[in-house]
């Protein structure tokens, strides 16, 4: 595994992404996926991730990373857009953060408690 240095997703038309696929770019493979319009991901095309909608247009963008080592290099740096916004510990406090204390309710939700 350490010799491999990019990864073509072939999640098409699933309508979301696999782990496999952010366990690639955790490990800094350049990653290469079907635009599936997920901009919640934080998945930036041609920033961290190389997005296409067609074969022509995946030609194309793999054509373009392979002469240009750097910025295969810099698309390769989204390994830290994963580990740091989609890794366990982030989504872990998202969740923690978005919880909400028993006393943060209206008081209507709280008085079913009241009554059994």
């Amino acid at each position: 595994m350490n010799r491999i240095q990019s990864y073509a997703s072939a999640d098409i038309g699933m309508g979301g992404h696999m782990i496999k696929n952010f366990e690639s770019i955790a490990c800094g493979w350049l990653f290469s996926a079907y635009n599936q319009e997920k901009p919640a991901l934080g998945l930036k095309n041609m920033d961290n991730v190389v997005l296409y909608q067609n074969k022509a247009e995946f030609l194309k963008k793999y054509h373009t990373r392979s002469t240009s080592p750097e910025l295969a290099k810099r698309i390769a740096a989204g390994q830290q857009h994963v580990e740091h916004n989609l890794g366990w510990n982030s989504i872990d406090k998202s969740i923690v953060g978005n919880l909400r204390r028993p006393e943060d309710y209206p008081l209507p939700l709280l008085l079913w408690r009241l009554f059994p």
